[in-house]
């Protein structure tokens, strides 16, 4: 057997210092920055205007080397998966009894899923595991096949995705009604709500320390604002 002289190289030589400069900073208002480059096409506003959103708006050196670092990280843990999976298959128990040694360590080496076939969530299509990742897909299999004319037809009797979508057997040929509208107005909010706040969150305001402006941004979910 070779001998592996990467098992004894410390860690801190095998990781680059940094990222290089095909890395660039990003602006963190990318919503605001593409509307003033298509004002800017449509010379709304002049080059000094974009200028200075980029100014005010570029990441910053720091956070450019910690989304790196976490770019970093979760490339080589997935590559890390992948070499252990695969060892994993030529030797399972040798691998297994490998990472109960190590401890705690050792159980992030692998997944119960690699050795157990989880249950179908629906349908009746055929699990299948993947030879390079472990990873489990359902196939897709239609419940019963329907010609293109007799499934049209079925949906103008709401027959149609009765097992899930469409349980009350409502026709599918038809406008949504006004409550309809409304309960879809609404999630569409709340789901873009939810988005901002995420947003706002992992962008620290976008910078904005001052607290009035920062319960206004919170309050009113709206990218659009260019908050000064």
């Amino acid at each position: 057997m070779a001998f592996d002289f990467g098992k004894y190289v410390p860690n801190s030589f095998k990781y680059p210092k940094g990222p290089d400069a095909t890395f660039k900073r990003v602006n963190v208002n990318q919503v605001r920055y593409k509307e003033l480059l298509k004002e800017y096409e449509e010379g709304k506003v002049n080059k000094l205007r974009i200028e200075r959103f980029e100014q005010k708006w570029m990441e910053k050196e720091e956070d450019r080397e910690r989304r790196w670092e976490m770019q970093f990280k979760h490339n080589e843990l997935k590559d890390n998966l992948l070499k252990d999976f695969s060892h994993f298959k030529q030797n399972g128990k040798e691998f297994i009894k490998k990472c109960l040694d190590l401890g705690s360590k050792g159980m992030g080496m692998f997944s119960k899923w690699w050795m157990f076939k989880p249950k179908k969530s629906c349908g009746s299509g055929e699990l299948k595991q993947s030879p390079i990742t472990g990873k489990w897909h359902q196939d897709y299999k239609p419940n019963k096949s329907r010609k293109i004319r007799d499934w049209l037809k079925a949906a103008e009797n709401g027959e149609v995705f009765t097992n899930s979508l469409n349980k009350n057997r409502v026709k599918l040929n038809r406008l949504p009604t006004e409550e309809e509208y409304g309960i879809s107005d609404e999630a569409t909010l709340k789901r873009h709500t939810q988005k901002w706040r995420w947003f706002l969150k992992e962008t620290n305001y976008m910078g904005v320390s001052d607290p009035e402006k920062r319960r206004k941004m919170w309050e009113k979910p709206d990218s659009r604002v260019d908050y000064k």
